[in-house]
């Protein structure tokens, strides 16, 4: 008989799976954190966007904010009435300026101290009828200031005036008129409501040939200077 076989365990059975090395086991640990860390980062809500700065007001904006087209629309005047002075006026009375816009940028105006109509003082004065039209505008100083260019009729008075225009007078008239040019400037400032402050300034010379007759210490050419202040809508 044969004695039986001692038995022996497979040996594939007991082999055992050879040992991860350390180094290994470490950069398969550290590329599962880094897989983890990345996978983390991107499930995060992005974070809500910053709110915008508010910028500086602009030197010489208007305190409600309004840009400069807004501003405009808001000067945008119909009619003025001002009352200031003239160079040219020796009868102690402030000048009146009443203003109306036409059409656009054309406006009629007429100044003079009303001489016949408001009084009867003695000196010599210049009432003006002129047309101007708007060369330019501006924000200024939380304002408009325009630039205006004028031509029209000036008459120059001689004590108390008589109604209309005389170009060529004679040994009784007290008056004689001519052709003028004028610059003016503005600057209106909105007051509500539709309405603004105007100050007005203007520079010109007319030309009147008839005035060496009515005194002959006139001359033909008068230079003049004028400053109102008013408001309008």
């Amino acid at each position: 008989m044969h004695s039986p076989k001692p038995y022996r365990a497979n040996a594939s059975a007991n082999r055992r799976a050879p040992a991860v090395a350390p180094s290994r086991r470490f950069a398969s640990g550290l590329g599962l954190a880094l897989v983890a860390a990345c996978a983390s980062a991107h499930a995060q809500p992005a974070p809500p966007p910053a709110p915008p700065t508010p910028s500086a007001a602009a030197p010489g904006s208007d305190d409600s904010g309004d840009d400069d087209a807004a501003l405009l629309r808001r000067s945008a005047n119909r009619a003025n009435l001002r009352l200031g002075m003239a160079s040219s006026d020796t009868n102690g009375r402030p000048v009146v300026c009443l203003e109306v816009r036409a059409i656009a940028g054309l406006s009629v105006e007429g100044c003079g101290t009303g001489n016949g109509f408001l009084h009867d003082s003695p000196g010599a004065s210049l009432t003006h009828f002129r047309g101007k039209w708007l060369l330019v505008q501006r924000v200024v100083s939380r304002g408009v200031v325009r630039a205006q260019l004028g031509a029209g009729l000036a008459e120059l008075q001689i004590g108390s005036d008589r109604p209309g225009f005389v170009v060529a007078p004679d040994a009784r008239d007290v008056e004689a008129a001519g052709p003028e040019g004028v610059l003016a400037v503005q600057w209106l400032r909105p007051m509500g409501g539709g309405w603004e402050f105007i100050v007005n300034t203007s520079a010109g010379l007319a030309w009147i040939p008839g005035a060496d007759e009515l005194d002959p210490g006139q001359g033909t050419l008068h230079p003049f200077v004028g400053f109102e202040m008013g408001a309008g809508w």
